[in-house]
């Protein structure tokens, strides 16, 4: 599935071979954004505010953590077809929340009076902070179990121009343990939660174990709709289970340009879930590309000795894991982030065509008879230009994104 993108007017290009390489090496630890938060109290008392002026900016790419740049700097041309002539108001900003913003935010079990996701709520009474919320290291604003048993809700309000429908939105979420995300009252990106409505008992579908809950996701959020003037970013953040430690919350939120994605590299990224196998959580797993001849390339393994209980991936490749990112089993599930450079095992280009990006994973021992694990199969075409590919839905996956170059 191709979607329709906003069309950009840009600033001088990235490098794109340091974006790729930060999407190919990124190190499973949490981020730490380096560059300072734009926003500040709201003029009017409503809330914590990003404004934006129009062009300019500075292009520089921002070290940040996993595959992490900074807000892009571009402005959008209200001119375009997803443009509202009618406003009078300027280019749209493609950085709507910056990275560390200021927050208006209150535990979730406080009673609230009134619709709080829209424009227009009075959140005055609501605590201020700068994101990262949670109990990580390092975090601005540390939320004691105590404080909030049951997790956070959250405002952010961003003025822009112009109006903007069918807009194609790009985040940078860490989530601890689920986040559900909602732009003017329309629910907007969701992680470790299950759809609306969200009851007051609703808790995180599982519990993010290791660092994951300081991990930055990248998500995609298609066919949006940007008011003129105030926009109001809400969230909900919830525990897997009550007092529990792993809170985390934060988020980056523009206006997506694909022309800023490496030419050359194909990005993705999946989290595996657990099914109650024998050795749960622990699992041994492996990501590789694969066209109508067979397998192409081998991208990640995560299997120490025990690669012959991959049992799907054994019999296309027959163990060969070379130029694979290689890794140990792993003790509990996680985000992968992936890239593939567009070439074979033997180092040759991939020809334009249709193509799957394949992850399997296993927690049982293929040795006791066991059946083999959950396999997610994600296509996609090559040669068609930027786009995001459709993410089939999968128990044991989440937090699926294909990014084809």
């Amino acid at each position: 599935m191709q979607l329709t993108l906003m069309r950009l007017t840009l600033m001088p290009r990235r490098s794109l071979a340091a974006l790729a390489l930060a999407l190919a090496c990124a190190p499973d630890g949490g981020a730490r954004f380096e560059y300072p938060p734009t926003s500040a109290g709201g003029s009017d008392g409503t809330g914590s505010t990003t404004a934006y002026t129009t062009g300019g900016g500075d292009d520089s790419l921002t070290s940040g953590g996993p595959g992490l740049p900074p807000p892009l700097p571009t402005t959008a041309d209200p001119s375009g077809p997803t443009g509202d002539s009618d406003t009078g108001g300027g280019p749209v900003p493609t950085a709507l929340i910056p990275a560390k913003a200021t927050w208006r935010w209150q535990p979730l079990q406080t009673a609230v009076d009134g619709d709080w996701k829209v424009v227009g709520f009075d959140d005055t009474a609501w605590s201020e902070g700068q994101a990262a919320f949670g109990d990580g290291p390092g975090d601005a604003t540390p939320i004691d179990p105590a404080t909030a048993p049951l997790g956070l809700r959250l405002r952010h309000t961003f003025t822009v121009p112009a109006a903007v429908d069918d807009v194609l939105l790009r985040a940078y979420l860490r989530r601890g343990d689920g986040v559900a995300v909602w732009l003017n009252g329309v629910p907007l990106l969701r992680s470790n939660l299950p759809p609306d409505p969200l009851a007051a008992d609703t808790r995180a579908q599982t519990d993010l174990k290791g660092n994951e809950p300081l991990r930055y996701i990248r998500l995609a959020a298609p066919h949006a709709s940007l008011l003129a003037g105030d926009n109001v970013v809400a969230v909900e953040v919830r525990r897997y289970q009550s007092g529990a430690a792993g809170l985390g919350f934060d988020l980056q939120l523009d206006v997506w340009d694909m022309s800023y994605e490496p030419a050359d590299t194909l990005t993705a990224q999946v989290r595996t879930r657990s099914y109650g196998g024998e050795y749960a959580d622990e699992h041994v797993g492996v990501a590789w590309i694969q066209g109508s001849g067979g397998l192409v390339r081998t991208l990640s393994v995560w299997a120490e000795v025990r690669e012959q209980h991959l049992i799907r991936w054994r019999s296309l490749s027959d163990g060969d894991n070379a130029d694979a990112m290689t890794s140990a089993t792993r003790g509990s599930h996680r985000t992968t982030d992936l890239a593939w450079d567009l070439k074979d095992r033997l180092g040759q280009p991939a020809p334009p065509g249709d193509y799957k990006l394949v992850v399997e994973f296993t927690e049982d021992n293929s040795n006791e008879g066991a059946p083999p694990g959950p396999v997610l199969e994600i296509p996609f075409t090559l040669g068609g230009g930027p786009h995001l590919t459709d993410v089939p839905a999968h128990p044991q996956f989440a937090d699926g994104l294909l990014v084809v170059p």
